[in-house]
C-alpha cells in the first residue's frame, strides 16, 4: 500500500518512516524513528531524487510506482551514496531499466592519484591544453582530464572531443578506464559473461568478462552487473583496491572505528573505503595487509 505526500503541484514525497531503528549510523540515538526522504518530480520528464534504505524499500517502491501511475521513470538524481539514500538504487534499475542516472563524476582525478600516483599538481600544467572542447581551463578537473586524454586513457569513453564533465560515469565505463590505466589488453578476453544484463554485443563485455575472471569486480545480485548504471564512490574504492591488490588491515579497521559519519562499520564497503582513505605503508601476506 502506497503512502506518498504531495509537496507542490508536481513534486511528491515518496520516502518512508522507520520506527524500528535504535541508532542512526550506529552512533546517534533515535527516540522517534527516522524519515528517509526521496522525491518524484512530474513534468515533461519524470525525475526521482534519491532512493531510501532497504529497511523501507518495499514502501518506497510502492510510493514511486503510485506517483508515476504508469509513466516511465526518466531520470534518477543521486545526491548521496550512503545506504539510507542509495540502498534501493538496484531495485529502481530492475523496475525501470531505461532510467538515466545523473551524478557528479570525479573518476579521472581519482585514477590519476590512485593508479598513476600523480597528485593534482603533477597534471595542473595540462589545464590549458584544450584537449576537450567542453573542458575550459577554469574547470576544477581540467588538468587531470586533459592529461588522461593526452595519454589515451579516455579512448574507451568515445568522447569525440567532448568529455561531458558533468555527466555520470557508468560502472562499465569506470571498469574500462581502470583497464586502460593498467595497460590491460582485453582483446583476447571472452565476450561471454556470467551476467544476464551484459550480452556479448555490449561494448564493454570483454572488459567486464576479464575483470570478473580476475576477481576485480562482481555483480550487484540476481546475476546482474548493471553496466550502464552510475558507479558509486564505494564501488570505485572497491574496484581500485582490487585491481591494485590492496586490502585493509583488519586489526586497524576494527581499532580505528568509523572513518566517516555516514559510513558505519557495518556498511558493505567500509573496509575498502578505509583502505583508500588513509595514507599508509604495509606488508602483504596472502592478500592481507599488515600496516607498518
Amino acid at each position: 500500500m502506497y503512502n506518498y505526500r504531495q509537496v507542490t503541484d508536481d513534486l511528491y514525497w515518496v520516502g518512508a518512516d522507520e520506527h524500528r531503528l535504535a541508532l542512526f549510523e550506529n552512533i546517534h540515538p533515535l527516540y522517534h524513528g527516522v524519515s528517509y526522504n526521496a522525491y518524484v518530480l512530474l513534468d515533461e520528464k519524470t525525475v526521482l531524487f534519491d532512493t531510501a534504505d532497504w529497511a523501507v524499500g518495499r514502501q518506497f517502491i510502492a510510493n514511486v510506482k503510485a506517483v508515476l501511475d504508469g509513466r516511465p521513470l526518466d531520470y534518477l538524481v543521486i545526491n548521496h551514496v550512503e545506504p539510507d539514500h542509495a540502498a534501493s538504487i538496484e531495485e529502481i534499475l530492475l523496475r525501470w531499466p531505461e532510467v538515466k542516472i545523473i551524478t557528479t563524476p570525479k573518476a579521472v582525478t581519482l585514477l590519476n592519484r590512485a593508479v598513476l600516483g600523480m597528485d593534482d599538481s603533477a597534471t595542473s600544467s595540462y589545464a590549458s591544453s584544450a584537449y576537450f572542447t567542453d573542458v575550459p581551463a577554469s574547470f576544477w578537473g581540467a588538468g587531470a582530464i586533459n592529461y588522461a586524454g593526452s595519454q589515451g586513457y579516455l579512448s574507451v569513453l568515445n568522447t569525440n572531443n567532448n568529455f561531458s564533465p558533468n555527466n555520470p560515469i557508468t560502472r562499465a565505463e569506470f571498469l574500462a578506464l581502470l583497464c586502460k590505466y593498467r595497460n590491460v589488453d582485453v582483446s583476447s578476453a571472452s565476450t561471454t559473461t556470467s551476467y544476464v544484463d551484459v550480452p556479448s554485443s555490449h561494448w564493454a563485455a570483454q572488459y567486464i568478462s576479464y575483470a570478473t575472471s580476475q576477481g576485480w569486480v562482481q555483480g550487484v545480485g540476481s546475476s546482474q552487473f548493471t553496466p550502464d548504471s552510475a558507479v558509486t564512490r564505494a564501488a570505485i574504492c572497491t574496484m581500485v583496491n582490487h585491481i591494485l591488490g590492496r586490502a585493509a588491515d583488519p586489526s586497524k579497521t576494527a581499532a580505528t572505528g568509523a572513518t566517516f559519519s555516514d559510513v558505519p562499520l557495518t556498511y558493505w564497503g567500509y573496509a575498502d573505503i578505509f583502505e583508500a582513505t588513509f595514507t599508509h605503508q604495509a606488508t602483504v601476506s596472502n592478500g592481507v595487509e599488515s600496516w607498518m
